[in-house]
Order: structure tokens, then sequence, then C-alpha cells
């Protein structure tokens, strides 16, 4: 019987211990979330950094005038990190201030899409 009863209390105890200690956490819930928020933003940051002198990543040269779009030796961010071999770079001009339409075209497999998307994911990594 004192063995079942010691067992009680301490059961009693620790589920005492855990009530204070989850409304210690729920009292401070906002500022552990904002250092979470805070910590992962800065991991974000480090991965682009040590990703952007890895790979010689350059900052673009934005320009106010006209509506012109040239990426020179443009690379693909996710494939250049993935290929065996070198990624050949592409140059893109579009102007926006011509009335124009751009028709890219080649057989299947020959990377239309991927020219597309690295073009866009270039575009977004300059904002």
């Amino acid at each position: 019987a004192r063995l079942q009863d010691a067992a009680h209390d301490c059961m009693v105890l620790t589920e005492k211990v855990l009530e204070q200690l989850v409304a210690s956490i729920a009292a401070h819930l906002p500022l552990i979330l904002r250092v979470a928020d805070n910590v992962a933003m800065l991991d974000m940051l480090l991965a682009f950094s040590e990703a952007a002198r890895q790979r010689s990543y350059s900052r673009p040269q934005l320009q106010s005038r006209g509506q012109l779009l040239a990426i020179v030796q443009g690379r693909h961010p996710l494939l250049e990190g993935n290929l065996e071999e070198p990624f050949h770079p592409n140059d893109t001009y579009i102007d926006g201030d011509c009335e124009s339409l751009h028709i890219v075209t080649g057989p299947n497999m020959a990377g239309k899409s991927t020219y597309l998307k690295q073009v866009a994911l270039l575009v977004v990594m300059a904002q």
C-alpha cells in the first residue's frame, strides 16, 4: 500500500511540474515563435550566401531606364548544383518597350522549359 501511495504521489507531482512547465512556455510563446522565425530567416540567408559564394553568383545591375531584361551568362540555380557536367550559361535579352512576342522553339527535350524556368528564377532572385 505504501508503495502504491508513493507511486501515486510521484505521478501527482510529475503532473503538477509538467503543467507548470506548459504554463510557463505558453506565457512566452509569442517570444519563442519570434525567435524561431528570426533563426529560420538567418538560416535561409546563410544558405543563400553560401550558395552565392560557392557558385560565384553576382549581384544584378538594376537600371531604371526602359524595361530591358538582359541576363548575361545566366545559369539555372537549381540545375547547376545537381549536374555532374558544367551547366552551359545562356544570355537573354527582352525589351519590354517594344511590342514583341518571343517564341522559344526546339525539339523535344532540348531545354525550352528549363530555359524559361531559369529566366523566371533569375528574375525572382534579383528582387
